[in-house]
């Protein structure tokens, strides 16, 4: 019978030396925690695993995080900060938000937690060399990168698509227990009003169930950047119920009120 010690010994010595049994699909933190994890997170910033090595934001970016961002390259960089500015006047195109949304979304303290918009796809990348900058800290053994997601890496944060692409958490399908639509798009429906889903404009970032993977808002709410400029997915509060699809693929000029983002973060071994 092998000596259970001389054993125990071997088996440390072979993880310590980097070729264990157990690593292959793992991931080390700094403080010693492994992926494939549930989740971690950057800066407040809570990423959710899609797969073994794509993990997404599980909420789109709020006005707070992005606020963060700013204030930080302001002072450190004030070129980038001209391009990442946010351009309040995005509203202005929309005359049922009246006069005080241009005024009031990006000031006022009441739509911290909900998306940001009003911001380029460049500034969008640049928060996202930023946050990558924030987590390298993080990581041990690992390389992260985070950035905007590919149309493919977008769809595959939906868990659990039906036919039409849509993966809604609601208990009643897409209506949930008091007949509100669980994600915010344009309401035409001749009965139904605009703010049976929840609100006229956006909602807050962490608004309606989360899907299986833990992300919340793929579908409504703004539609998200993607590493194409030329395409936004889950479509937004001004699109129609089928754009928010996750089959459809829409172009909006940018800025845009209708349009925030949503990063992902790539695992890899270095």
């Amino acid at each position: 019978m092998k000596n259970p010690v001389i054993v125990l010994v071997f088996l440390i010595l072979f993880v310590a030396s980097g070729c264990s049994i157990f690593k292959s699909s793992f991931v080390y933190l700094k403080d010693g925690s492994t992926f494939p994890v549930t989740y971690f997170s950057v800066d407040n910033i809570n990423f959710v695993r899609v797969n073994e090595t794509l993990y997404a934001s599980d909420l789109e970016i709020t006005q707070e995080r992005y606020k963060e961002f700013l204030k930080e390259i302001e002072v450190a960089n004030p070129e980038k900060y001209k391009v990442c500015v946010v351009d309040t006047s995005v509203w202005k195109k929309y005359s049922f938000a009246g006069e005080h949304m241009p005024r009031v979304y990006f000031q006022h303290r009441a739509f911290k937690t909900y998306p940001i918009v009003g911001i380029s796809w460049e500034a969008a990348n640049e928060y996202c060399q930023w946050l990558t900058e924030k987590a390298k800290s993080k990581f041990r053994h690992n390389t992260i990168l985070i950035r905007l997601p590919t149309d493919e890496e977008w769809r595959l944060m939906i868990a659990k698509p039906n036919k039409d692409g849509f993966d809604v958490p609601c208990p009643n399908g897409f209506d949930n227990v008091i007949n509100c639509y669980c994600f915010n798009h344009w309401v035409v429906d001749t009965i139904l009003n605009q703010a049976q889903d929840g609100g006229y404009f956006t909602v807050a970032a962490d608004a309606y169930w989360a899907n299986r993977y833990g992300v919340r808002n793929a579908h409504g709410n703004v539609a998200e950047m993607t590493s194409d400029k030329q395409v936004c997915k889950g479509g937004g509060w001004y699109d129609s119920f089928s754009n928010c699809s996750m089959y459809k693929s829409t172009f909006y000029p940018l800025p845009s009120a209708e349009v925030g983002f949503r990063p992902i973060a790539i695992i890899s071994k270095k």
